[in-house]
């Protein structure tokens, strides 16, 4: 994503998240998302310019789906994980966010188990040994805490305090180059469709590739499955937005994040 792009999606995030929802705004948009999804924030802006009259609050799921429930919202993203059974509303799939732990391709570690992962990025100085590997010090590169991806080791991994000697990056794309040049490197990204895969491979977890058809079962352990949610009563509203939601256009956004779409809009 172009810079520029990246930091006009952050201001339009920031100036909606600090509106409190108006009674003339056509369409509540709740993001319940940890880290404000700027592929949602364009795709408002994007209906906005098309006429369409719409508000976007940050929140958490809890209050998100009270929302929705209140009235105060029509439409929701949500960790599918977070909503209630009682919940009576419909839900679209949207998009999977998914944690990967690329290697260089020299690097004999194939699988790690998660618990050993989750002690290695703790730590203060780790070796591979930990991971089944040799006696060297792993060099550990993550993304900078505010960038694409930057809380993503903290919510799928629930560390909240890394260990010391972490290299800190600006997004998956540098994290993952870094791999490509250091044999020792283990650097905690999001999953990438396409990466040089001659010069670096991703490991499993718990025994469990990060590829395409384990995300989307749900068998692979490091992600997340966000889900648009809303009541029946909003549908009519919602149902002028969803385009926006399933078009190329919003896939190609979500991809610029590395978050990896769900290409079937139906209910789930």
């Amino acid at each position: 994503m172009k810079l520029g792009k990246f930091l006009f999606a952050v201001w339009f995030s920031t100036v909606v998240a600090a509106m409190d929802p108006m009674p003339e705004v056509e369409l509540q948009v709740a993001d319940a998302t940890s880290f404000g999804s700027v592929a949602l924030n364009f795709a408002a802006l994007r209906y906005g310019r098309a006429g369409g009259s719409i508000g976007v609050t940050r929140c958490d799921g809890a209050n998100a789906i009270r929302g929705l429930e209140a009235g105060k919202f029509h439409l929701a993203l949500v960790d599918a994980a977070k909503i209630p059974p009682s919940f009576q509303g419909k839900k679209r799939s949207a998009f999977c966010e998914v944690l990967v732990a690329y290697v260089n391709v020299h690097n004999r570690v194939k699988d790690v188990q998660k618990t050993k992962l989750i002690a290695v990025w703790s730590g203060i100085r780790p070796t591979w040994s930990t991971l089944g590997g040799d006696a060297s010090d792993v060099h550990r590169y993550g993304i900078t805490t505010g960038a694409p991806g930057g809380e993503t080791v903290a919510d799928l991994l629930k560390i909240r305090t890394p260990g010391m000697g972490i290299s800190w990056l600006n997004n998956t794309r540098e994290v993952v180059l870094y791999a490509s040049r250091d044999a020792a490197a283990l650097s905690l990204g999001r999953y990438q469709e396409e990466y040089p895969v001659e010069s670096v491979r991703a490991l499993a977890v718990d025994g469990v590739l990060p590829d395409a058809r384990n995300i989307f079962s749900g068998k692979y352990p490091l992600m997340r499955r966000f889900v648009w949610v809303f009541p029946a009563s909003a549908e009519e509203k919602v149902r002028k937005f969803l385009p926006r939601l399933t078009d190329d256009v919003f896939y190609r956004s979500l991809l610029d994040e590395d978050l990896l779409p769900e290409k079937s809009p139906d209910n789930i």
